[in-house]
């Protein structure tokens, strides 16, 4: 259950960090991640708190090897980052952003899914404790909200926010979050 990657929203370095000379002539790396809008049984979001990089995101991550599908990662960090299992209702949309500076290109597909069973235990890398992770269940209208009011103070997190940000507003325009 994918996206057609033709259909990709493509994210530009120059768009998020306006401040940061491009080189579309570096060679790019490909990494591909997932991320999930996972809804509860009171119809509420999982959304994550960056709290020292002062953002907020969707639950996933990226694939821990090059074989690994979409489904399969976002399965996994899911029940890392929202401590659930989730059944996978449908492949919303896919990103492509250009990271000229870390010289990559992340490709990041987008699942609504619902929770599977009783919401366990999170359970954060060290990484991810340093940078403040903390796991909210929000109300969709809150959920977009949230994620625009954030001011990323590191590399990534505007990258973060306009990515979720579109996974939103398409998942909210399909009707499903309704």
């Amino acid at each position: 259950m994918t996206v057609s990657m033709s259909n990709a929203f493509e994210i530009f370095e120059q768009g998020v960090h306006p401040d940061i000379k491009s080189d579309p002539d570096v060679s790019l790396s490909l990494s591909r991640s997932s991320r999930c809008i996972v809804i509860d049984d009171e119809n509420k979001i999982a959304l994550l708190h960056v709290k020292n990089r002062n953002y907020y995101m969707l639950p996933g991550g990226r694939a821990d090897s090059d074989d690994e599908s979409h489904e399969t990662i976002v399965r996994r960090e899911v029940k890392e980052e929202a401590g659930v299992d989730i059944e996978i209702l449908s492949a919303c949309c896919m990103t492509h952003e250009y990271r000229y500076k870390r010289s990559i290109k992340k490709v990041s597909q987008c699942f609504i899914a619902r929770v599977d069973g009783e919401k366990g235990e999170t359970n954060f890398t060290e990484k991810e404790k340093h940078r403040g992770f903390e796991l909210m269940w929000v109300d969709p209208k809150e959920v977009l909200r949230l994620i625009q009011l954030s001011n990323p103070e590191d590399y990534t997190g505007p990258f973060v926010v306009a990515r979720d940000t579109y996974f939103l507003k398409k998942a909210l325009d399909s009707g499903v979050l309704d």
